[in-house]
This record gives structure tokens, sequence and C-alpha cells, in this order.
């Protein structure tokens, strides 16, 4: 079985970060399965780098975590604040800009 995905060889990187942050907290692969809600060869698939999981899965883990995900642009030119206040606009997301009714 190839672990060659579209998205390139990447998320082995974010797979053995995710496994230290889980160690760092004393959880094992059992303990964040049951709280991504997931079954546990899912995550021992993913960490051993056999597997990639979906992104839902991953962003679960990263909330299981007690992680912040953060984004830097390459070239410093990107509006990266604005964009995701835009985005958290149109998902309704942010109570200081709600009617006040």
């Amino acid at each position: 079985m190839s672990n060659k995905t579209p998205q390139g060889e990447h998320w082995k990187a974010f797979a053995l970060f995710l496994e230290k942050a889980m160690n760092a907290q004393g959880m094992n692969r059992t303990q964040l399965a049951e709280k991504v809600g997931v079954h546990s060869s899912t995550i021992k698939r993913f960490f051993e780098l056999e597997f990639c999981v979906k992104f839902d899965v991953v962003l679960k883990m990263v909330h299981a975590l007690q992680l912040n995900i953060f984004f830097e642009s390459q070239d410093e030119s990107a509006e990266l604040n604005k964009w995701f206040e835009d985005a958290m606009d149109q998902l309704g997301r942010r109570p200081d800009k709600l009617s006040k009714n």
C-alpha cells in the first residue's frame, strides 16, 4: 500500500507534530481517538505515517489537543487578518458586529 497522496508528504510532519503534542499532554492514542470520535486504528495508522486522515479529522484532533492553528504568508504581502475577519463575518461569528436589538 502506497502512502503517497495528492497532498504530497507534508501531512507526515503534521502527524508527527500532533503525536508529540498528544504525548506532551499525557494522552494516549486510544484517548485521542475517543475524543475525536474515530476508531483507534485510524489514529494509529495516521501516527505511523501509513494513512493521511481527512482535514475534518485533523481539525478534531487539534481541538481535542487544545491547540490553535496560525497561518503566515510566505511573502508577507497577503492580508491574512482581513481575510480571516471577512470569513468570520460571512459565518456570522463576530458578536461585536451583531445588531443590538
